[in-house]
Parts: structure tokens; C-alpha cells; sequence
């Protein structure tokens, strides 16, 4: 009799010990999606707000490119594009290192933001080339570039079938971890 009751106590303090865990691991990923979302939501609003809003320098970029349908460019640019093409380099390449970090989730953001990251940085591409040249760093803005190269595949992506996309090799989450 006294075998068996110090088995059922074992085994309710197993199964207690068990429900700890789990609930103490539900409470770990709560607290990551939480805090996820709220990366999200600062990036959200780096990207939408500052002193000099990025919003107010991105439709000078967008009012350029659909004024001549030329990029952006070191030379022969006004210094107004050019300020202006620099905040939104310097934006959109901490955008990348976030996501690429993983304080963002890439979906969600790619999801909002595709096509003006793969538009500014089409617009921004030789001004971009022209700074690395200048600065003889191959890295400068790198992030960017990567972020819109993970744009333009999120495009493809999204716009497969679902069976398609079971069928992918490459998928972009996987090459997220390549500016780390």
C-alpha cells in the first residue's frame, strides 16, 4: 500500500512538473510574439516618422523618378535628391539589418512594403554603385540592396500557388541569415 501511494505521488508530481514546462513555454512564446510585434511596430514607425519624415523624402525620390523616369544619381543630382536618397538608403538598409536579425518577422513586412523597396531601390541603384565607388566599400547600404533583392523573390513567391511554393527549394526565410 505504501509502494503504491508513493507512486501516485510521483506521478502527480510528474505530470506536474510536465504542466509547469509547458506552460512556462507558453508564456516564453507569448512574450516573443509580443515583443516581436512591438519590433515590428518601431520599425513601422522609423520608417513612417522622424525629424526629417522618410515619407516626406521618399515622394521627393517618387516625384523625381516620375517627373524624368531617371535614377537617382551622384552626379548631376540636386542636393536636395541627394539628402533625400540618403535617408532613405540609411532607412531602408536598417530595415534590412532588423529583419535580416530577426527582430522583425519577414513576411509581415515584405508583405506591406515589396513593391516601394524594390521601387527606391531601382531608383536609388546608381546612387548607390556611385557612393560604394567613392567610398571604395562594396558594403555600404549592403543591407538594402539585400532587402530588395528579398523583396523582388517575395514578389515571385507570393504570387506562385500554394503548391508551388511546397515545391520550392530556395524560400526566402532561408536567406535571411546572409547579412548576419
Amino acid at each position: 500500500m505504501v509502494g503504491s501511494v508513493t507512486a501516485w505521488v510521483s506521478a502527480i508530481a510528474s505530470a506536474a512538473t510536465a504542466v509547469g514546462v509547458l506552460l512556462a513555454y507558453a508564456a516564453i512564446r507569448s512574450a516573443k510574439r509580443a515583443s516581436l510585434a512591438d519590433h515590428y511596430f518601431e520599425l513601422m514607425n522609423h520608417l513612417q516618422s522622424g525629424a526629417m519624415s522618410v515619407m516626406d523624402v521618399r515622394r521627393i525620390l517618387l516625384e523625381h523618378w516620375d517627373a524624368t523616369g531617371t535614377p537617382v544619381s551622384l552626379a548631376g543630382d540636386r542636393a536636395e535628391l541627394l539628402v533625400a536618397a540618403g535617408v532613405v538608403s540609411s532607412s531602408f538598409s536598417t530595415a534590412g539589418r532588423v529583419v535580416a536579425l530577426g527582430y522583425v518577422p519577414l513576411g509581415p513586412f515584405l508583405d506591406e512594403y515589396d513593391p516601394l523597396i524594390v521601387r527606391m531601390h531601382e531608383i536609388l541603384r546608381p546612387y548607390l554603385e556611385g557612393r560604394r565607388a567613392d567610398r571604395q566599400d562594396p558594403s555600404y547600404h549592403a543591407s538594402f540592396s539585400r532587402l530588395a533583392e528579398w523583396a523582388s523573390w517575395w514578389r515571385v513567391w507570393t504570387t506562385r500557388p500554394r503548391w508551388w511554393r511546397a515545391l520550392e527549394i530556395r524560400r526566402p526565410w532561408r536567406r535571411v541569415g546572409l547579412l548576419r
